[in-house]
Formats: structure tokens, sequence, C-alpha cells
């Protein structure tokens, strides 16, 4: 038998390579977990709206706002988290 397992990972800067990955059995799982990570990183990392000096609304999902914190600081890796799949064989 196979299942798939979804792993959530931030990562090492330059590297790409998964730190410490969060194991979830459905992808709904996993995003929802991803939101509440990125949620709490825009708190700390959106950018500011320049005319209003106001923090910008967080964006549409998760992916969205990993990008504008990243395209905002383009030195820095802190945003950047990675969703994977993964299908495991299970002996019978």
């Amino acid at each position: 038998m196979k299942i798939t397992v979804w792993t959530v990972s931030s990562c090492i800067p330059d590297s790409r390579d998964p730190v410490i990955p969060n194991v979830f059995a459905s992808e709904r799982d996993a995003v929802a977990y991803l939101e509440d990570v990125m949620r709490d990183e825009w708190d700390s990392n959106a950018p500011y709206d320049d005319e209003t000096g106001e923090a910008v609304a967080y964006p549409a999902n998760w992916q969205e706002a990993q990008e504008i914190i990243i395209e905002n600081d383009p030195d820095e890796m802190w945003g950047a988290w990675m969703l994977n799949s993964h299908e495991i064989e299970i002996p019978s």
C-alpha cells in the first residue's frame, strides 16, 4: 500500500535545503499550517505602502505572501518555505 504525506519546512538560505520538516497526512492540513506560518511572517516582514505608510494587506495565499516578502528583501531567506508531497510504501 502507498500513502502520500505532505511536508512543510523552512529552508537554509542560499541552498533551499529543508530544515526540520513538519509532516501532515493531508495537503489541506499542510496548507493550513503554511497559511498560519506565513501570516505570522507577514506580520513581521510585510512591506509598507509608500503612500499610506501602512503595512500592505496579506495577499490571497501563502505562496504570494512568500514571493512578496522575498522580493522586498532579496538578501534574506526568512520567508522561504517549501511544501512537498512524498509517496511512502507501507509493506503489508
